[in-house]
């Protein structure tokens, strides 16, 4: 089976690679994953500031729906 952690920061990917290692799990950023499949896949979410914003992940063109306009 394959299994991916895609997450929004490349330092997130560092880390969970760190964590991960000798696992078959493969982990990137979410533009280094697009148009992949897997059977399995982990979304991890953070905030990296003390404003508790989520910066370009607000986005709504980051989102699979419909256009709030």
């Amino acid at each position: 089976m394959r299994v991916a952690v895609i997450v929004p920061y490349k330092e997130q990917v560092n880390l969970l690679k760190r964590l991960l290692a000798g696992t078959p799990v493969e982990v990137n950023t979410v533009d280094c994953f697009q148009r992949q499949e897997r059977e399995v896949i982990y979304i991890s979410l953070t905030r990296s500031n003390d404003a508790g914003v989520i910066g370009f992940l607000s986005d709504y063109r980051r989102e699979c729906g419909d256009d709030p306009g």
